[in-house]
């Protein structure tokens, strides 16, 4: 059975305090208090709707919230072209709802992102084929990306995710329509990236594939976080 890295250090890498988001129709996410590691994994569980992927666009500053802090290595976020830009750097995210252009290839989409992170023709080429290899792409890296199969597709958007070794993935909904074989591929691999030091946090809806041990779990209801929200383990 897969197992989760061990008890992270004590420091946070993300931390957000008093954070709160307002919906149009008056539902309100938070106050939302959160500690996530380097190397830890973590699972986000909720009903539809709960505000899960609300949550992790908050995190990923796509979506400013209300009231409260973020923190990176205990420096706040600052609402500026420099620091969104300077924020997202550290960033992977895989978000449910996008979708890769049809007429473009993996590979070719991967240099693009890496480019806009300032590397040069060289290291854009190395770190590429290191991704690709890592993800198990290498032989559809140079695919139409329209004619990728839905786990093929999520394989290559965490390719994307991976570009400029970030510090810590989002993850939403990563197993949604995969099979449980895919499921298990895929944790190993998220499993192999917390042990090197990425913290990662996912969304879970639906059908989901067994945790390894150690995985810190939260839940979202009601607008609040449950569980292990300030940063121990269960």
């Amino acid at each position: 059975m897969l197992s989760a890295p061990a008890q992270p250090p004590r420091l946070p890498l993300l931390e957000t305090r008093g954070l709160e988001f307002e919906y149009s129709g008056g539902f309100r996410l938070g106050p939302i208090d959160l500690r996530l590691h380097a190397g830890e994994l973590a699972a986000l569980s909720g009903e539809p709707g709960v505000g899960k992927s609300t949550l992790l666009r908050l995190l990923a500053a796509r979506l400013p919230a209300q009231t409260g802090t973020l923190l990176f290595r205990q420096e706040p976020l600052e609402w500026t072209a420099g620091g969104l830009a300077a924020w997202r750097r550290r960033l992977g995210v895989l978000d449910q709802a996008t979708t890769l252009p049809a007429g473009r290839s993996t590979r070719e989409l991967m240099r693009l992102s890496l480019a806009a992170r300032g590397l040069g023709g060289r290291d854009r080429r190395r770190e590429a084929m290191r991704i690709l290899g890592e993800t198990g792409q290498l032989t559809r890296a140079d695919l139409p990306c329209g004619s990728l199969s839905t786990g093929q597709s999520r394989w290559a958007q965490l390719a994307l995710a991976l570009c400029g070794l970030p510090d810590l993935l989002l993850l939403d909904e990563p197993f949604a329509h995969l099979s449980p074989d895919h499921q298990d591929e895929l944790l190993a691999f998220l499993v192999r990236q917390s042990s090197r030091g990425t913290a990662i946090l996912f969304c879970l809806h639906g059908d989901r594939p067994r945790l390894p041990e150690g995985t810190r779990r939260l839940h979202l209801a009601g607008g609040r976080l449950e569980g292990d929200g300030q940063g121990w383990r269960r």
